[in-house]
């Protein structure tokens, strides 16, 4: 036995555990088509090393009939594998398929168009289903403009309170400010007229001095 007759066994107990690994997955995998094309790739290269390896044996040793067979016998397991998973998918798709399609019929069977209304073989039953609902979606329209309304006076509403709010912000910060400055104002007033006081007061006192009083006359008391 070769060298490459080792490399061989190897990669064909490499495929046959992989192939193991595949039959154990759930029939919903998604993954699937990778699997199978990684096992595939196995199969491809071990056919084309056995090939060189045949080939450089034109006797055809036991050992390498008894590959082939083994060979021959994961193939047929992994094509029964593909083969299934391929048909399981496509049934789900069909299955996917069919309530999409069922979806598109109402309750009573009939057919929408590709614009979603409903496609009636008798235009004059046509006509009167629609007078008769016409009620119903006159206020069901009505609901919703008036929901629409709701919607847009609640949005109007609230933007005028943000802006009521920003105003009445601005206007606080304002008198709060022109309060402020009336305070000082008056603070400024009154420290002038204290001041002015004192300063009266150290004038009159500083200049009494100079001032003459005339004391007045005394006159006798008759008795």
């Amino acid at each position: 036995m070769t060298e490459s007759f080792s490399v061989l066994q190897k990669k064909l107990q490499e495929l046959e555990s992989a192939l193991n690994d595949a039959l154990l997955l759930p029939s919903e995998t998604q993954c699937h088509h990778i699997v199978s094309e990684g096992i595939k790739q196995r199969f491809i290269f071990i056919k084309n090393l056995l090939a060189a390896e045949i080939g450089s044996h034109p006797s055809k040793p036991q050992y390498l009939q008894h590959i082939v067979k083994r060979l021959d016998k994961l193939e047929k397991a992994f094509e029964e594998w593909d083969s299934f998973r391929t048909l399981a998918f496509d049934q789900i798709e069909n299955a996917s398929t069919c309530s999409c399609t069922d979806s598109c019929f109402n309750d009573d069977g009939e057919a929408f168009d590709e614009m979603g209304s409903p496609n009636f073989e008798d235009p004059e039953k046509f006509s009167q289903g629609f007078v008769g609902d016409s009620t119903a979606l006159l206020e069901f329209d009505s609901d919703l403009v008036k929901e629409r309304g709701l919607v847009e006076n609640d949005e109007k509403e609230s933007v005028g309170i943000i802006g009521f709010d920003r105003d009445q912000i601005f206007k606080s910060q304002e008198r709060s400010v022109m309060n402020g400055g009336v305070g000082r104002l008056f603070g400024v007033m009154a420290s002038g007229i204290v001041l002015g006081m004192v300063l009266m007061y150290f004038t009159m006192v500083r200049f009494s001095g100079c001032f003459y009083y005339v004391k007045p006359a005394s006159f006798t008391v008759p008795t």
